[in-house]
C-alpha cells in the first residue's frame, strides 16, 4: 500500500523533478541576461558558512528550536551577492493578475500546510517582489538588441551555426575568478593536450588514429577533429591569446589536416566507410581557415600545400554532387559538410592581408559556380533547400570580399560569372531563386552583382569630412564621378554582354535575359537594391534601340523585346502612379522649386534609417549616402546663382553631414517596407528611368498603327500591363484614340482579341462599350464570344440605362451567331437577367417589382433598337423562352410565371404612364416603347395579357387622345381576343358598339385592327348582324360613287367621304368571312363572296380617268385585299392593272404596291415560321415547304404566288432600288432584301444591283447593301463573283445618273466592294482575278481613238477608284499597271496618228477630244499608284509583272501625296474643254507638224 497518492507512479514528486518536463522559462525576466553575459565572470562553489556549520547529528527537521532567526538572518545574508542595481533582476507584471491587497488571509493560505521551519525561512529571506523591481515594458528595439550583440561580439568570432554542438563548460573551483585570459591558458593547454595526443609514436590509438583499410595510413578521428574544432574557436574567440600559440602547433595542425584532405581524396572511393572520410576532410578544411584566421604572420604558415589542397578537394567535391545522383539523405548530408567548410571563407578574405593570383582564381572559380548552377535538385527537403542558399549566400559573400578588396578582380569576376549565364535556370522557380523580400524572388546570380558593384561608393571619403567647404566637396565629387564612370563601364558590360547573346541567339538566350529583367523589375522598387536602378536604365536603351526605325531587327526579337519594355514601363508606371502628390522630386523639379529640397532629404534619410535596421549588408547604405551626396551636390551646381535657393542647398548639406555616421547620428525608426515605399518612389523620380515612360508609351501608340501583327499583339499586351498598375491610362486622349481606331479596324482576330482583354482591365470596357461592339459579329469565334461575355458583364456592372439597352441588343442578336455555342450562350445570358432573376430567393416583394420594372425598361429599348432587334426578340421570346421542348418542366413554368408576372408590371406601367397629364416628349417616347412591347407579349404563341388586363385597359380604346395609344390598344384586344375567350356578353356588347361606333373616324392603321377584333367580338357573341348592317352601310354609300365612276368618270373629284369608304370596305373585305348565304349584305348576290365584290369596286375605281389620289388609295386597298386573299392575284383584270402601273410613270402607285407587296410577303413568312416553330426563319427552303405541306397544303400555293410576282415584276422593283431618291428607293432596297432572304428568286438576278448600290452616296444605303452582300457572299460566292462585272458596269451608270458632271468623285466603291468579297486570301485573289479582266476589256475598247460617252465615264469612274484598292501582293499590282501602261501607250500612238493625218477638221472632232483625256488620265494613274507605292517607272517596264517571286512579296505602306487623283481628273477634263487641247497634247508628246 502507498504512503502517499502516486508513490509507485511516474509522476514527479518534487518540483525539481516537475520543471524538468515542464520549466517554467516563461516566468524568468530575459531583460537582463544580455548584461549579466558581458560582465566579468565569477564562478564559486558554494561552501557551508560558519554559521551553518551545525552539528552533523542534528536534523532541522526534528530539532527547529536549536535554530534561532539569527542564524537564519545569517545564512540568507551570507547567501546573497551583492549586485549592482543594473544587475538586479526585474519583473514585468501579467496582465491578468490583479491586485490582492484586499486579501489579509492569502500568505496565511499559501503557507498553512508547511513546516514551521519553512514559515520562519519565507518570512526572513522575503522573498516578495519589490515594486521597484517591477516594471510595465521589458521590449528592447531591434537596433538596440543588435547593437549590445554587436558590442559583446567584438573580441569573439562565431565560427560555426551547427546545432548539434555544445558549449565548453569551464568547472572552476571554489571562489576562483576566472577573466578572459586565465580562459585562454587554459585553451592553449586543452591544445597542448591534443597535440600530445596526435604524436606521431602514438598512432596506434585508435581512439586517436584511424587507419584506412588495415594499412599503413592512418586519419585523425573524427572525435579527436570535433575536441579541435572546439578548442581553435575557443582560442579564437580571444583575440589576446592569438600570439601565444605556438608556431609549431598551428604547423602541425595545418600538417595533419592537409594530410586528412590529400588521404581522404585518394582513399574516399575505395573504402566502404567513405561517408567518413568526406566528414574527416571537410572538418579539416574547416579546421584549416580556423587557423588562418589567428592572424599569424608567418611564411611557415601560409605554405601552397595548405591553400591549394582545400581548394582541389571542394571543387572536385562539389563537381561530383553536380554530377552524381545521391539519395535524399546522402544529398542532405554533403550540403551541410559543405556548407560548414566554407563558412569562414568570406572572413579569411576580408581579413588575410595577402591573397596569392592562383588562390583567388581558384575561389573565383569555385564559388561562381556554385552560385551560377541551378542543376541540383533540392525540392525534396526544405532543410536541404535552407542548407543550399545559405551556400550560396556565402559563396555571395566570397566573391563579394573579393570584389570589394582587390579591385584588379572585378572585371574578371564580372566576366567569370557572365560566362556562366547558361546555367542558370530557364524556368522560374522560387525554389532556384533568392527570397530577398515578401514575394520578390531574384537570381543568385543578379543579387550578387548588384552588391557587388554596390561596393563603390564614396561613402569612406564623406565620413572623414570634418568640414564640408566647397574645395573638401569638389575633390569628393571628383572622385565621385570616377567612381560612377567605372560603375558604368561595368553596367554596359554586363549588359552588353548578356543583350549580345540574346540577339546572337534569341532561342536559347530569351528566358535568360526575362528572367534577368524579371529580377531588375522586382528589385528596383526595394530601397535595399538601389543599384538595380542603373543596370535597368542601362538594360532599358538598348531593349529601346531595337525598336527604332533605324533598326533591321527581325520581327520575333522586335516583340519579344517591345515585351520586354511593356515589363519594364508597367513598373515605371507603377511608380509614377502611386507616389505621392507633389514628391514627384526630379532634379529639374527641385533646381526649379528648392522648397521641396527638404522633403527629399527627409525620404532619404527615412530609406536609410531602413536599410541600416533591415539590411545585413551596410554597404547598401553607403552607397544610398553617395548616391543622396550626389543629387546634393548636382543641385549645389545647378542653382549656385541664387543667393536664397544657394542657403537651402547649404543647409541640407550640413544637414547630411551631420547625419552621415551610421552608429549614432540618425535617429533609428522601427520602420516597415510598406512605411517608406512610397519615400523610395519619390528618390527614384530622380533617376533617368523614370523619365522613359512617356517616350514608351508614344512607342507602343506607334506601334499599334504598324501592320506587323505580332508586335502589335505585344503592344496592346504592353498597354494591358500599364492598365493593370492603373486603369487610369486607358483613360488619356491619345490611349483612348487609339484603343478606338484599333477597335474599329481590320485588324487580325488576335489583336482584336488583345485590345479587348486590354479594355477588360477593371470595368474600363464599359467606356468603350460601342467601339467594341463594333466587332460583336467578326468572323472569328473568338472575337465573338469575347465580346459577348464582355457585353454580359458591362449589363451587370452598369446602372446607365442607355449602355445597358444598347449591350443586351447585341447579346440579343448573337440568337442568330452561326456558331451554336454562342447562340446558346446568348440565350442563357438573357434569360438568366430577364427571366429566372426574378425567381431568387432575394428577389421578392418591393424588390422584385422594381427589377421587373428595370427589366421591362431594357426590353421596351432593345426592341426599338432596330427592327433586326425587334424581330430577334419575337423569335427568342416565342421559340426559345416558349418552346416547351427546350426546357425541363420547372424550368418552362418558372419562365410562363415570370413572364406573367413582367406583363402585369408592363400593363400596370402603361395605365400609370397614361394617367400622368404631361405632355412631355420623352414620356410619350416612353409610353411608345412600353406599348410596343405590350403588342409583342400579346403577339406570342402563348397568352399572357388577361381578362384583367382587357378590362384595365378598354378606358383607353376610346380615348380621344390623339396618339398611337389606341392603335396599339386595338392591337392587343385582337391579338387577345383571338386567344381568350369566354368574355362577359355585355363587356363584348359594349366593345363592340364602341368600335362599330368609332370606324368611320379611324385612321387606315386603326382600321386594319379594328375591323378583325370587332369580326372577332361578333364570332364570340355568335351574332353577327350588327357587323353585317355596318358593311351593309358602308357599301351602301359606295354605291353611288360606283355609278359615278362608270358614267361620268371625267367629272370625278378627290372626296374625303369616298376615301374613307374605300378603306373601310377593303377592310370588311379583308378581315370579314361573311356567309353570303346567310348574312345579307347589299348588293352581295348568292355565291358571290365580299372580296370578290369589293375587288370589282377597286377595280372600277382605279380606272385611268379617275382623280390621281382615289386611284392610288384604290390600287393600294386592292393590293391589300389580294394579300389577304391571294387567289385573287391570279386575276388577269388584276395583274394587267399591276402591269399598266409599273410600266406608267407614276412613283407613289408604285411605291405603295411595292409596300402592300412587302407586307403580304412578310405575313407570308411569319405564318410559315409559326407553323414550322424554331429553327426555321426561310419559308421558301424545300426542307421546310415539306414541313409545312404537313400543316396546311394551302401556304405552299402561296409560296407559288409569292414566287411568281416576284418574278414578275423584279425588273420594275430594282430599278426603283436603283432610283436617285433615297427615300423612294429604301423602299424597293426593303423588298428586294425580303426577297433574297425569303429566297422567292434566284439571287444571280439582284447581286448586280446590291453591288450597285455600294456607290450610293447616302451613307445608309451603302450599309443596307454591305449587309445585303455579305450575306449573299457567304451563301453564294461564286454568284457574287459572277455578278461584279455586271455590277461595276450598274454602279458606274447608277453614279452617272446620280451625278452627270461629277461622278468620278465617288471613288470609294471598289474598297468598298473588295472589303465585303475580299475577306480573306481565296476570296482575294478570285476578286482581283475578276477585276482584272473587268479592267483588261475596258482598256481593249479604248486604243482605238473613237471613244464613246459611255468609254470615258467607264474609264474616269474606274481609275478614281483604283487609286484606294488594297493590293495583297506586288504581282497583282504590277500585273495592274502593266496592262495600264499598255493601254495607255496603244492610245498614244493612235492619238498621234490622228493627229498627223487629219486636216484642220480634227480640231473638231468630239470623239478625239475624249480619246485624248482617256490616255491622259490612264497615263496619270500609273504615274499616282507607281508614286503612291513608292516604285520607279522601271519596276513596270521590266516584266516584272510576270515574275512569280512577286505573288509572295507584300507591298510597301502607302506615301502621303497631297494631291488628290480625282482633282487630276478634274484638271484633264477642264483643259480638254480648251480648244487648244490638240496643239497643247502635241507639245507634250513632243510632236512637230
Amino acid at each position: 500500500m502507498s504512503n502517499y497518492p502516486g508513490e509507485h507512479d511516474n509522476i514527479p514528486k518534487r518540483i525539481l523533478d516537475s520543471l524538468q518536463g515542464q520549466p517554467l522559462n516563461h516566468l524568468v525576466p530575459k531583460c537582463g541576461l544580455t548584461s549579466l553575459l558581458s560582465s566579468s565572470v565569477s564562478l564559486s562553489l558554494v561552501t557551508p558558512n560558519t554559521s551553518l556549520a551545525l552539528d552533523p547529528e542534528n536534523n532541522l527537521n526534528k530539532s527547529p528550536k536549536k535554530l534561532d532567526d539569527h542564524h537564519l538572518r545569517s545564512f540568507y545574508a551570507s547567501d546573497s551577492h551583492d549586485l549592482d542595481d543594473h544587475l538586479q533582476l526585474s519583473f514585468k507584471r501579467p496582465k491578468n493578475l490583479g491586485s490582492r491587497a484586499d486579501n489579509d488571509d492569502f500568505a496565511d493560505k499559501i503557507q498553512e500546510k508547511l513546516s514551521p521551519l519553512a514559515k520562519r525561512c519565507i518570512n526572513i529571506a522575503d522573498p516578495s517582489v519589490k515594486s521597484s523591481h517591477i516594471i510595465t515594458e521589458l521590449r528592447e528595439t531591434r537596433h538596440q538588441r543588435k547593437r549590445k550583440m554587436e558590442e559583446m561580439s567584438n573580441t569573439s568570432l562565431d565560427l560555426s551555426n551547427s546545432t548539434n554542438e555544445t558549449h565548453k563548460v569551464t568547472k572552476v573551483s571554489t571562489g576562483v575568478q576566472m577573466s578572459q585570459l586565465t580562459l585562454g591558458k587554459q585553451y592553449l593547454n586543452d591544445l597542448d593536450t591534443i597535440l600530445r595526443e596526435l604524436s606521431e609514436q602514438d598512432q596506434d590509438n585508435i581512439e586517436h588514429w584511424y587507419t584506412v583499410e588495415q594499412r599503413q595510413i592512418v586519419s585523425v578521428t573524427e572525435a579527436v577533429l570535433q575536441r579541435l574544432q572546439i578548442t581553435i574557436k575557443n582560442i579564437l574567440s580571444i583575440a589576446a591569446i592569438w600570439k601565444e600559440v605556438p608556431l609549431s602547433h598551428l604547423t602541425r595542425i595545418l600538417d595533419l589536416m592537409a594530410e586528412n584532405i590529400v588521404l581522404s581524396k585518394q582513399y574516399i572511393d575505395n573504402i566502404s566507410d567513405f561517408e567518413m572520410l568526406k566528414r574527416i576532410a571537410h572538418a579539416s578544411v574547416f579546421i584549416i581557415f580556423s587557423v588562418f584566421l589567428l592572424n599569424r604572420d608567418s611564411k611557415e604558415i601560409y605554405l601552397e600545400r595548405y591553400i591549394l589542397e582545400p581548394f582541389t578537394f571542394l571543387t572536385e567535391f562539389f563537381e561530383d554532387m553536380k554530377t552524381s545522383d545521391p539519395s535524399p539523405e546522402m544529398m542532405k548530408t554533403d550540403m551541410q559538410l559543405l556548407h560548414h567548410s566554407i563558412q569562414l571563407f568570406p572572413a579569411y578574405i576580408r581579413h588575410q592581408p595577402y591573397l596569392d593570383v592562383r588562390l583567388l582564381t581558384k575561389l573565383i572559380y569555385l564559388f561562381t559556380d556554385i552560385i551560377m548552377s541551378s542543376n541540383i535538385d533540392i525540392s525534396m527537403d526544405p532543410t536541404l533547400h535552407h542548407t543550399w542558399e545559405n551556400i550560396k549566400a556565402i559563396s555571395s559573400d566570397v566573391l563579394i570580399s573579393i570584389f570589394d578588396k582587390i579591385p584588379a578582380q572585378r572585371m574578371f569576376i564580372i566576366d567569370e560569372m557572365l560566362a556562366n549565364i547558361d546555367k542558370l535556370p530557364t524556368r522560374r522557380l522560387q525554389k532556384k531563386l533568392q527570397k530577398v523580400s515578401n514575394d520578390i524572388y531574384a537570381t543568385h546570380f543578379t543579387t550578387t552583382l548588384i552588391l557587388m558593384l554596390e561596393h563603390i561608393n564614396c561613402y569612406s571619403e564623406l565620413a572623414k569630412v570634418g568640414d564640408p567647404n566647397r574645395t573638401v566637396l569638389g575633390s569628393i565629387r571628383a572622385e565621385q564621378i570616377k567612381q560612377k564612370e567605372e560603375v558604368q563601364s561595368f553596367l554596359e558590360h554586363i549588359n552588353n554582354t548578356l543583350f549580345g547573346r540574346f540577339l546572337e541567339n534569341t532561342t536559347q538566350y530569351r528566358h535568360m535575359l526575362e528572367n534577368y529583367i524579371q529580377d531588375l523589375i522586382g528589385l528596383v522598387v526595394l530601397p535595399t537594391w538601389p543599384l538595380s536602378v542603373g543596370l535597368l536604365t542601362s538594360l532599358w536603351k538598348k531593349l529601346f534601340s531595337i525598336l527604332s526605325p533605324q533598326s533591321a531587327k527581325p520581327a520575333a526579337v522586335e516583340a519579344i523585346c517591345l515585351q520586354l519594355l511593356g515589363s519594364i514601363g508597367a513598373v515605371i508606371f507603377e511608380i509614377k502612379s502611386q507616389t505621392r502628390p507633389n514628391e514627384d522630386n526630379n532634379l529639374i523639379k527641385l533646381c526649379n522649386y528648392p522648397d521641396f529640397i527638404p522633403q527629399f532629404m527627409e525620404s532619404f534619410e527615412r530609406c536609410v534609417s531602413f536599410t541600416i535596421t533591415n539590411m545585413p549588408v551596410q554597404e547598401v547604405t553607403k552607397y544610398l549616402r553617395s548616391a543622396e551626396f550626389f543629387y546634393l551636390s548636382e543641385l549645389q551646381n545647378a542653382i549656385s546663382d541664387s543667393d536664397e535657393k544657394d542657403d537651402i542647398i547649404s543647409r541640407s548639406m550640413d544637414s547630411f553631414f551631420a547625419k552621415i555616421d551610421m552608429t549614432g547620428s540618425i535617429t533609428l525608426e522601427n520602420l516597415k517596407l510598406q512605411d517608406i515605399t512610397q519615400d523610395y518612389y519619390s528618390i527614384l523620380h530622380s533617376s533617368e528611368l523614370i523619365s522613359f515612360y512617356e517616350p514608351f508609351l508614344n512607342l507602343v501608340l506607334s506601334v499599334l498603327q504598324k501592320n506587323k501583327i505580332k508586335l502589335r499583339s505585344t503592344a496592346i499586351k504592353c498597354l494591358s500591363m500599364l492598365a493593370s498598375k492603373n486603369e487610369s491610362v486607358l483613360s488619356s486622349p491619345l490611349v483612348k484614340l487609339t484603343i478606338v481606331e484599333q477597335l474599329g479596324n481590320s485588324s487580325a482576330a488576335s489583336v482584336k482579341d488583345a485590345i479587348l482583354d486590354l479594355v477588360s482591365i477593371g470595368s474600363s470596357y464599359i467606356m468603350y462599350y460601342k467601339e467594341i461592339n463594333v466587332n460583336y459579329d467578326d468572323d472569328s469565334l473568338l472575337v465573338r464570344r469575347h465580346i459577348l461575355k464582355i457585353n454580359e458583364m458591362i449589363y451587370d456592372e452598369t446602372d446607365d440605362r442607355s449602355i445597358k439597352s444598347f449591350v443586351a441588343s447585341r447579346i440579343l442578336l448573337k440568337n442568330e451567331d452561326e456558331e451554336d455555342a454562342i447562340i446558346d450562350s446568348s440565350r442563357q445570358a438573357l434569360s438568366k437577367r430577364w427571366i429566372f432573376a426574378l425567381s431568387d430567393e432575394t428577389s421578392v416583394g418591393a424588390k422584385k417589382q422594381t427589377m421587373a420594372r428595370n427589366i421591362i425598361k431594357i426590353m421596351s429599348d432593345v426592341i426599338l433598337m432596330d427592327g433586326k432587334c425587334n424581330e430577334v426578340f419575337q423569335w427568342y421570346l416565342n421559340f426559345y423562352l416558349l418552346n416547351k421542348d427546350l426546357h425541363i418542366d420547372a424550368d418552362y413554368k418558372t419562365i410562363t410565371e415570370n413572364l406573367n408576372f413582367l406583363t402585369d408590371e408592363l400593363v400596370q406601367i402603361i395605365i400609370e404612364v397614361q394617367s400622368n397629364d404631361s405632355s412631355s416628349k420623352n414620356l410619350m417616347q416612353e409610353r411608345h416603347h412600353y406599348l410596343t412591347l405590350l403588342t409583342i407579349f400579346a403577339d406570342s404563341v402563348l397568352s399572357f395579357i388577361s381578362k384583367d388586363h382587357i378590362s384595365g385597359l378598354y378606358p383607353y380604346m376610346v380615348s380621344d387622345d390623339k396618339s398611337d395609344l389606341q392603335y396599339y390598344i386595338l392591337h392587343v384586344f385582337n391579338k387577345t381576343l383571338q386567344k381568350v375567350s369566354n368574355f362577359k356578353p355585355n363587356f363584348l356588347y359594349d366593345v363592340e358598339t364602341t368600335l362599330l361606333s368609332r370606324l368611320p373616324k379611324m385612321n387606315a392603321r386603326e382600321l386594319d385592327e379594328a375591323i378583325p377584333l370587332a369580326w372577332s367580338v361578333a364570332s364570340q357573341k355568335k351574332d353577327k348582324v350588327r357587323i353585317a348592317k355596318a358593311c351593309s352601310s358602308c357599301l351602301l354609300h359606295l354605291n353611288p360613287y360606283l355609278a359615278k365612276a362608270t358614267k361620268e368618270c371625267e367629272s370625278f373629284k378627290t372626296d374625303s367621304k369616298l376615301q374613307r369608304l374605300i378603306y373601310l370596305a377593303s377592310g370588311f373585305a379583308r378581315f370579314c368571312n361573311f356567309d353570303s348565304n346567310i348574312d345579307n349584305l347589299t348588293f352581295i348576290h348568292d355565291g358571290e363572296s365580299l372580296h370578290e365584290y369589293v375587288a370589282k369596286c377597286l377595280l372600277v375605281l382605279s380606272r385611268t380617268n379617275i382623280a390621281h389620289v382615289i386611284r392610288r388609295i384604290s390600287i393600294k386597298n386592292l393590293t391589300k385585299l389580294c394579300g389577304n386573299h391571294p387567289k385573287l392575284f391570279n386575276s388577269k383584270h388584276i395583274l394587267k392593272l399591276l402591269d399598266e402601273e409599273f410600266e406608267g410613270s407614276h412613283l407613289d402607285i408604285k411605291l405603295v404596291i411595292l409596300e402592300s407587296l412587302y407586307d403580304f410577303f412578310m405575313v407570308e413568312e411569319q405564318k410559315s415560321v409559326r407553323q414550322t416553330g424554331i429553327g426555321a426563319s426561310i419559308s421558301s427552303s424545300s426542307k421546310l415547304k415539306k414541313k409545312i405541306l404537313k400543316y396546311k397544303k394551302s401556304d405552299s400555293i402561296n409560296d407559288g404566288i409569292c414566287s411568281a410576282l416576284v418574278t414578275r415584276f423584279l425588273n420594275h422593283i430594282l430599278n426603283i432600288c436603283r432610283l436617285p431618291d433615297f427615300k423612294s428607293s429604301l423602299i424597293g432596297i426593303r423588298l428586294m432584301n425580303l426577297i433574297l432572304k425569303c429566297n422567292y428568286v434566284n439571287p444571280s438576278h439582284c447581286i448586280p444591283t446590291v453591288i450597285a448600290l455600294l456607290s450610293s452616296p447616302e451613307h445608309y444605303i451603302r450599309n443596307i447593301a454591305k449587309g445585303t452582300l455579305d450575306e449573299l457572299a457567304e451563301k453564294h460566292e461564286t454568284l457574287v463573283l459572277n455578278g461584279v462585272s455586271k455590277g461595276i458596269q450598274m454602279a458606274i451608270e447608277y453614279t452617272k445618273g446620280l451625278d452627270a458632271m461629277t461622278y468620278y468623285r465617288n471613288d470609294f466603291f471598289l474598297q468598298s466592294l473588295q472589303d465585303v468579297i475580299a475577306t480573306d486570301k481565296k476570296r482575294s485573289a478570285s476578286f482581283f482575278r475578276y477585276l482584272d479582266k473587268i479592267i483588261t476589256g475596258l482598256m481593249t475598247n479604248v486604243i482605238e481613238v473613237e471613244s464613246s460617252s459611255k468609254q470615258l465615264v467607264s474609264i474616269l469612274f474606274i481609275s478614281s477608284n483604283l487609286v484606294n484598292v488594297s493590293f495583297n501582293s506586288q504581282y497583282e499590282f504590277f500585273r495592274l499597271t502593266k496592262t495600264i501602261d499598255f493601254t495607255a501607250e496603244q492610245l498614244r500612238d493612235s492619238i498621234l496618228d490622228v493627229l498627223r493625218e487629219t486636216d484642220e477638221a480634227r480640231w473638231y472632232l468630239d470623239n478625239l477630244r475624249k480619246a485624248i483625256v482617256i490616255q491622259q488620265v490612264i497615263e496619270k494613274l500609273e504615274s499616282y499608284l507607281l508614286a503612291v507605292f513608292g516604285f520607279r517607272n522601271e519596276n513596270v517596264h521590266s516584266n516584272m509583272a510576270e515574275n512569280a517571286e512577286l505573288k509572295g512579296k507584300a507591298m510597301p505602306m502607302k506615301k502621303n501625296i497631297k494631291a488628290q487623283f480625282v482633282q487630276i481628273i478634274a484638271e484633264i477634263i477642264s483643259a480638254a474643254n480648251q480648244s487648244s487641247i490638240f496643239n497643247d497634247y502635241l507639245k507634250r508628246q513632243q510632236y512637230v507638224d
